[in-house]
């Protein structure tokens, strides 16, 4: 791909973040899910305004179970969804916050496919978003890695699309509130601790300068553990 041509996709990339925050508002829908089969369900759903006001955010009892080596992806296990509503409880609500609202989600066709495997297993209506961006297939139209295999951009994962660092060196530590399990990651100069201890996870501060890591969870547990090497 020529350097001319590179630049330009990025451009349309950047035109297409910046004409989106030029809105009066827009939503962020994202999910976790028991796998990607067509017989998967989701376990979670959560639901930003671009303001950072959090909307939704739940956990979803599914009728399978959540596999062992899906857990160690998202961190939920069958334990954590136990007591939670299910799907036909909460999706009223998610219907109702994403109807005629300005969609943005990170691989959005897989998210939207989840979703309606889950209506048609409830006998559910369609909710209509007003429009539906897929935040993914932009970025990586952004990233400018071409796949030879699909014949346009390849998709990026996190660990292969983390900014450069700050011309200072130092460490960025954020919140990382997606992860039940209490997972560090560490991703060369980003620091991402979990904070969702309020949803049956672990709250996560980080001791300077030795880096150690203290844990505590809703129930009164606590745990130390040196801060993992970045991947």
């Amino acid at each position: 791909m020529s350097l001319v041509l590179g630049n330009t996709f990025r451009r349309q990339a950047v035109d297409w973040a910046r004409a989106l925050f030029n809105l009066p508002s827009f939503v962020i829908l994202d999910t976790e899910t028991t796998g990607l089969g067509r017989d998967d369900e989701l376990v979670s759903v959560g639901i930003v305004d671009s303001h950072g006001t959090v909307l939704l955010d739940t956990l979803i009892k599914p009728m399978k179970s959540i596999p062992w080596y899906v857990t160690r992806i998202h961190g939920i296990a069958n334990k954590h969804v136990a007591d939670a509503p299910g799907f036909s409880e909460v999706y009223p609500e998610m219907a109702r916050l994403l109807s005629d609202q300005v969609l943005v989600v990170y691989n959005l066709s897989f998210d939207e496919r989840m979703i309606l495997q889950d209506r048609r297993r409830y006998g559910l209506s369609a909710y209509k978003p007003r429009e539906a961006h897929c935040a993914m297939q932009w970025f990586a139209r952004f990233y400018g890695a071409s796949s030879s295999r699909y014949g346009s951009f390849r998709w990026q994962k996190l660990t292969e699309s983390v900014p450069p660092p700050h011309v200072n060196g130092k460490l960025a530590v954020v919140g990382h509130t997606h992860d039940r399990g209490g997972e560090i990651f560490v991703v060369r100069h980003l620091i991402c601790l979990d904070t969702f201890c309020y949803g049956g996870g672990w709250l996560t501060a980080m001791e300077f300068p030795s880096r150690q890591i203290w844990q505590a969870d809703a129930a009164g547990r606590l745990r130390g553990t040196p801060l993992p090497k970045p991947t």
